[in-house]
């Protein structure tokens, strides 16, 4: 009997190293995908990384933008109220202006009534010598 358990303890000896060679293979696989994944996973950081940053600098550059926005906006409003201003002068130097051709043209009627008025004294004076 000693020569069958001897086999027997042959046979499971040879299946518990078949066994463990099988696992330590699979553990090896095992190994092998992790550190796919784990230089996969660190490459991937790195994108997410750069594109973090572009992201960021592009967000600066939006924000100066939309101030830049907001300071034109203020201008406008400025040069708004500036053309307001000229508006309201241009008018009021219409009107003065209107004024200066009514007082001019007055003026002229002046002149001549007083040069009609020197004519007629004048001729009169002149019909009274006579």
């Amino acid at each position: 009997m000693l020569p069958i358990q001897d086999e027997r303890i042959l046979q499971q000896t040879t299946f518990i190293e078949k066994t463990d060679d099988t696992q330590l293979e699979v553990i090896k696989e095992l190994q092998s995908a992790l550190e796919k994944t784990k230089s996969s996973a660190e490459s991937n950081l790195a994108e997410v990384q750069e594109k973090s940053t572009a992201l960021d600098l592009a967000h600066s550059e939006i924000q100066g933008r939309n101030n830049r926005i907001d300071d034109l906006g203020i201008e406008i409003d400025g040069l708004r109220e500036l053309v307001a201003v000229v508006t309201k002068l241009n008018k009021t130097q219409k009107g003065e202006i209107e004024e200066l051709k009514a007082y001019g043209a007055t003026k002229v009627l002046r002149d001549e009534i007083e040069q009609l008025k020197q004519l007629l004294k004048d001729r009169e004076k002149y019909h009274s010598k006579k």
